[in-house]
């Protein structure tokens, strides 16, 4: 590949058209002349393939980009979601509510209102997980979900 390539190999056909140059300007040969132009005509057409392969390099770091910016935007939703929302029932937890509860009472001070929380809480479900197991627990636990929902 090119980028493999020492950095002095870039440097031989500048240095072969100087050469050639130098050599027009004491030989007055059609030779030395022609020679002079394939160097010049090879020398642009590397440079057009160099700025060629530059373009696809860059067209690829941008969708290389706009893919990881998408697998964070992702990521960022999917942590916020764990951080606060129950993973088994996709309701809000309890990190959710303390920052909830504090925002409504900040709101309800500053407005001069009153505030109501309702506390739900499922008797004896402790002995449910007991008697039926932790799967069975878990359905309950979705089913009082969506119907809250």
């Amino acid at each position: 590949a090119y980028s493999e390539q020492p950095h002095y190999i870039a440097l031989v056909p500048i240095a072969s058209v100087m050469l050639l140059f130098t050599l027009m300007l004491f030989v007055r040969d059609k030779f030395v002349w022609l020679c002079a132009a394939i160097s010049i005509v090879l020398i642009t057409i590397k440079h057009a393939l160099v700025i060629l392969h530059n373009k696809q390099l860059i067209i690829k770091l941008e969708q290389l980009n706009e893919t990881l910016e998408s697998k964070v935007a992702d990521r960022t939703e999917e942590l916020y979601s764990m951080a606060f929302y129950d993973q088994l029932t996709g309701l809000p937890n309890r990190t959710m509510l303390e920052k909830s509860l504090k925002k409504a009472i900040l709101q309800a001070n500053q407005q001069k209102n009153t505030l109501a929380l309702l506390f739900l809480d499922l008797d004896r479900f402790k002995t449910i997980n007991d008697s039926f197991g932790h799967a069975y627990g878990d359905f309950i636990l979705k089913e009082v979900a969506e119907r809250l929902r």
